[in-house]
């Protein structure tokens, strides 16, 4: 339940013009008033367009849809024959981090890259035939909560603009041959004095784990350069690295373009790194990290970002997590990390259970912690025993369940987030 229809719940004069008119419930309520202000509008030579919660209760006849939590909203009312506007959270919201750099100023959450929102596909393509004709176009957001200044705006909203034109106006093609399109522009807007996002320049490491296999890094370049390594003092070339050693490993390109940005990666390897991992269900398609193997990497999430590559989401779900080793392991501790944003619908879970195994068919109970609590963005959950001889472990995320009355969000699944897996 939203929080109007909450309100409504409370409130005594709703609960008279429910009583008076035979509604069902609030939602009714909503669609009543609705459809009530969409004739006063109309008789004034207007049209009412109203974001994808008008849908509650039944939709105004003339009513054009603003398609903001996901694309279903979006969906249900072209079909329904409505004109619909898409702008889903996770590729049109550009108040999101558009980089996982600790470096970005303070964003409301999430995380929305140039890249992403380049391959946007603003016509659904679940969406029949007959019906796409209700898609009028897409829009971008820029809500300004956590924007201290126009410059700012100008940061988180420029670079995935020029994105977002082609995907709108375009059918989009290669990433690499629109950055060389982009370079064009970028160069046009620092001449006007903008402040546009030079993210296009970064290296973004593809961190591949869970596979049984020693952690691997590489970088999908949009530009046609190789990579420096150095750590310790040893340093090479090439786009493709084992990580094995532990500590702060530096990545940088080797010819510098003026803009680019050098990344560091702190890698802390541990047993689960080296184990093979699956997941049911997998992660969310708006918050997937980089794959199940995102939480046995050896990399650590930010303390204050969820987006990113390293904190995968589930909406709604529990999580069941099996770790398995080629060999027996003696393991002595097993450490777990979530995210809590209530203000953004993300709980931490209600209960963890670890399971372990030196077979995979027997498994015995280690631990069950509930009552899981943080005064901070993160909670760990860490678990110790004395394990020989172990080859799978199990764990199971219960979720929070439903956001409570009187929240954000309220009546609504809440969102698990969840970060490193650290077996020792």
């Amino acid at each position: 339940m939203n929080a109007q229809n909450l309100h409504g719940k409370k409130s005594s004069v709703c609960q008279k013009i429910i009583k008076e008119n035979g509604l069902k419930d609030e939602y009714e309520l909503q669609s009543y008033f609705i459809k009530k202000i969409e004739k006063y509008i109309t008789s004034k030579g207007r049209q009412i367009i109203g974001w994808d919660e008008i849908l509650e209760g039944g939709l105004a006849p003339g009513a054009t849809v603003m398609s903001w939590r996901g694309t279903e909203g979006g969906i249900e009312a072209a079909r329904l024959g409505h004109d619909v506007i898409m702008t889903p959270g996770s590729f049109c919201y550009f108040d999101h981090y558009q980089s996982t750099s600790d470096k970005e100023p303070l964003a409301i959450g999430g995380y929305t890259s140039l890249e992403k929102v380049y391959h946007w596909k603003p016509i659904p393509e679940t969406l029949e035939p007959p019906y796409k004709k209700h898609i009028l176009g897409g829009q971008a957001n820029v809500w300004t909560e956590y924007i201290q200044d126009f410059r700012q705006v100008e940061y988180m909203a420029y670079a995935r603009g020029l994105a977002m034109s082609e995907a709108l106006w375009t059918t989009p093609g290669d990433y690499k041959e629109f950055t060389g399109r982009f370079l064009k522009h970028n160069d046009y807007w620092k001449t006007k004095g903008v402040n546009i996002a030079n993210h296009v320049f970064e290296l973004k490491p593809k961190i591949m784990a869970g596979k049984g296999k020693p952690v691997k890094i590489s970088f999908d370049l949009p530009m046609e350069k190789q990579v420096w390594h150095e750590w310790s003092g040893n340093s090479k070339l090439g786009n493709e690295f084992d990580l094995i050693d532990k500590g702060l490993h530096h990545f940088s390109l080797d010819a510098t373009t003026g803009t680019s940005r050098s990344v560091s990666v702190m890698f802390n390897p541990h047993l689960a790194t080296k184990a093979k991992i699956s997941m049911s269900p997998s992660p969310s398609e708006k918050y997937p990290g980089q794959g199940p193997g995102s939480i046995v990497n050896g990399l650590t999430g930010s303390e204050n970002k969820y987006g990113g590559t390293e904190w995968l989401g589930f909406e709604g779900k529990d999580l069941d997590i099996l770790l398995e080793w080629k060999n027996p392991e003696d393991i002595r501790s097993v450490n777990l990390r979530f995210f809590k944003a209530e203000g953004q619908w993300i709980y931490l879970p209600s209960s963890v259970e670890i399971y372990a195994s030196a077979n995979g068919k027997v498994f015995e109970q280690i631990r069950l912690v509930d009552n899981i609590t943080s005064t901070s963005k993160t909670a760990e959950v860490k678990i110790q025993a004395v394990l020989n001889g172990i080859r799978f472990i199990k764990i199971r995320v219960n979720n929070f369940g439903m956001i409570p009355s009187g929240a954000q969000g309220a009546g609504h699944k809440a969102w698990l987030f969840v970060d490193e897996v650290v077996v020792d």
